[in-house]
Parts: structure tokens; sequence; C-alpha cells
């Protein structure tokens, strides 16, 4: 599998920082992996077009006391379903 992704000057609350956004869409490995691509599995972090984390993350939910979730990122190197690896590629 093989994302593209675009480097970026941006800001954040604490000043200058290097952001990251997926360009295009995935190579995938598999009929699986894109199935779940957005829903369980993505680029950076869920919901947001950019991001400090330029890994593909695997999604979690994690309940909270509150009642709302907060969402939890393991990195991933290779896809567990099938054991492809993922490739994080920069487009210039």
């Amino acid at each position: 599998m093989r994302v593209f992704y675009r480097s970026r000057a941006g800001r954040t609350v604490h000043g200058p920082k290097v952001v990251y956004e997926q360009v295009g869409e995935p190579a995938f490995c598999c009929e699986a992996m894109h199935r779940h691509w957005g829903l369980m599995v993505g680029f950076g972090v869920r919901g947001a077009e950019r991001s400090t984390s330029k890994e593909i993350n695997l999604w979690t939910r994690l309940p909270q006391a509150s009642g709302f979730g907060a969402w939890g990122l393991v990195a991933i190197h290779f896809y567990p379903f099938c054991r492809e690896a993922v490739e994080i590629c920069r487009v210039k």
C-alpha cells in the first residue's frame, strides 16, 4: 500500500509547526484496506485535513466518563489483514 503526502509550514497554538496532508487517493493493497480506509484506518488524525502526524494510523474510540469518546491513534507499518507493508511517500 502507498499513501502520498505533502508537508507544509503551519501554525498551532504553540507556534509554527510542520503539518502534513494526504495528496490524492492511496494505492490500496487489498479490498479490505479499501473498505476500512477512512473508517478505522487513515492518514494522520481522523476528521482532520491536515495533521502533525504523517503516519498511517489505526483509529480507536476510547470511552470517557463524560460519555464522549476520545480518539486513540496507533501507527501501523503494515496492514494487519493482509500483512502488506504501508509506504508513506512524499510528493514535492
